[in-house]
């Protein structure tokens, strides 16, 4: 089940940076909700929640400037953050 949800995860990351060019800067996480919702229907809680915490951080880090860091660098940005691992979490 991690395993699947390592695999959706970067399998949504990818989707996300393939659509970069045509999404550019909005909404940076929103695809990527898809990886905590289908690891948590097929593996439950523990895949979900790491596919929430993998997805969140390492998209902040790929999609949100400045790029590399998963520490968001303003408070909207932490806030958007939150409501995505909320989310991901729910």
């Amino acid at each position: 089940a991690y395993g699947f949800a390592a695999g959706i995860t970067a399998a949504a990351l990818g989707t996300r940076a393939a659509l970069g060019p045509v999404l550019g800067e909005i909404a940076p996480l929103i695809l990527l909700l898809m990886a905590p919702m289908l690891a948590a229907l097929y593996g439950g809680l523990g895949p979900g929640l790491a596919a929430t915490a993998a997805s969140g951080f390492v998209g902040e880090a790929l999609f949100v400037p400045p790029y590399g860091s998963p520490i968001p660098p303003s408070a909207a940005e932490a806030v958007r953050l939150a409501v995505f691992l909320v989310a991901g979490g729910a």
